[in-house]
């Protein structure tokens, strides 16, 4: 089996039902994490450090396109 890694600016990232626009991926940083932690990650995601992808199977992805 085959992956697909879709980027933040690639087609097909976000999902949409009509009203709504929603990422396919996303970092979830708990309350319970320190603040000079979620500071450090927050500075590297807007300095382009650490960036968000998701993964899919190349035929999920494919399907994905056809849609679209």
């Amino acid at each position: 089996m085959a992956f697909k890694i879709v980027k933040q600016d690639d087609p097909g990232y976000t999902v949409s039902d009509g009203l709504m626009v929603g990422n396919r991926a996303f970092l979830e940083i708990t309350p319970a994490c320190p603040i000079h932690i979620q500071a450090a990650i927050q500075q590297a995601l807007n300095q382009g450090w650490i960036r968000m992808n998701a993964t899919f199977t190349e035929e999920e992805y494919a399907w994905l396109i056809l849609k679209e």
